[in-house]
């Protein structure tokens, strides 16, 4: 049998719940709506450098490129009241959309009001697998006395709104970049690179295509 001591302690016990789960949508709320009326603007990608310390491709019996590379890459967060979450961040290398290397990742951490943080991971690609295409292109764009690939990012941020932080977003990045090459030598009939005749070109700005 229930006493009025139990109702009380019933009552009490809902009276919590309810100002508890009111305290989160209102928190939710704030964020949802300061979100929208700020519309923080996306963080702003550039590649300091790029340094190749071996980019070999070999033909026999497949196509397979083999690379090694470090980036130096920057991103600037531009609002002025809203700080960013960088909960995990991934680069890798690409040559006509297809992937050269496998990914690494780069530290996670806070980037406050105005910030500038810097990466410089490596990037390895062992004995990949090329499409007969990639090949051909890479090759013409060697005997150009030039190279062109793209150094992406995927990972996941949160904007953080004074004291309310959001969810998660998915951070997609490309950032071309631009070699001119020196010295280039042959091997059974495909362009082999000495790491020395790669000259980066210029700090290239990158595209934040999705956050």
């Amino acid at each position: 049998m229930a006493t009025a001591n139990d109702c009380g302690n019933h009552e009490t016990s809902n009276s919590v719940t309810v100002k508890v789960t009111l305290a989160i949508t209102i928190t939710i709320s704030i964020t949802v709506v300061a979100y929208r009326l700020l519309r923080p603007a996306k963080p702003c990608f550039y590649i300091q450098n790029v340094t190749i310390y071996q980019f070999n491709l070999s033909s026999t019996p497949d196509a397979l490129l083999s690379s090694v590379m470090r980036v130096s890459v920057s991103s600037l967060n531009p609002n002025g009241h809203v700080g960013l979450y960088y909960d995990s961040l991934d680069a890798h290398a690409a040559y006509m959309d297809q992937r050269i290397t496998l990914p690494s990742a780069l530290s996670p951490g806070f980037q406050g009001h105005k910030v500038v943080t810097a990466w410089s991971p490596y990037l390895y690609g062992t004995t990949v697998p090329v499409s007969p295409q990639l090949v051909e292109a890479l090759l013409q764009e060697q005997a150009a006395g030039s190279m062109s690939l793209h150094v992406k990012f995927q990972g996941k941020v949160r904007w953080k709104l004074a004291g309310p932080i959001s969810g998660h977003y998915h951070l997609a990045v490309s950032c071309p970049v631009s070699f001119a090459i020196h010295n280039m030598v042959e091997d059974a009939g495909v362009g082999v690179s000495d790491p020395a005749a790669f000259r980066f070109q210029s700090i290239s700005q990158c595209s934040v295509v999705h956050v």
